[in-house]
């Protein structure tokens, strides 16, 4: 059994370098993310996941929340933002899920960006969605 600070590696191009200690992306994480194959991996592994548990592969509600976040002083501050409401200066996350919690879309606003605004942005999924429901939404 692997412990969870073992070191993984990652093939890329038949070069190999070890992932155990942060920095910046590898170049095959940008190349994957680039011509949008980890977006197709993702929408493929969830389809199957859906289509296994017996619902059609693409959901027709989900479930939307935001979550503020605390960026350190070497975060940009234009991508910081004070949510006044949680009191915290940094990012927010705004999470869509399908009603099983398989991901669906993530957006990253700054925490200043009112949820109300920032609904829609994530709401923007695979699909054609015929409900989102959020906590504290008003009509």
């Amino acid at each position: 059994m692997q412990s969870a600070t073992s070191t993984t590696t990652v093939a890329c191009g038949g070069r190999c370098r070890s992932t155990s200690r942060p920095g910046p992306p590898s170049p095959c994480f940008r190349t994957w993310n680039a011509d949008g194959a980890l977006t197709r991996l993702h929408n493929s592994l969830r389809e199957q996941i859906r289509h296994a548990e017996g619902r059609h592969a693409e959901p027709s509600a989900a479930i939307l929340d935001s979550q503020s976040v605390r960026a350190a002083e070497t975060v940009a501050t234009g991508s910081r933002g004070y949510d006044a409401g949680k009191k915290v200066n940094g990012r927010k996350r705004h999470i869509v899920v399908d009603t099983t919690g398989l991901l669906l879309v993530v957006v990253i606003t700054s925490a200043g960006v009112q949820d109300r605004h920032g609904r829609p942005a994530a709401a923007v999924g695979p699909g054609q969605l015929h409900g989102v429901l959020s906590p504290g939404a008003t009509a």
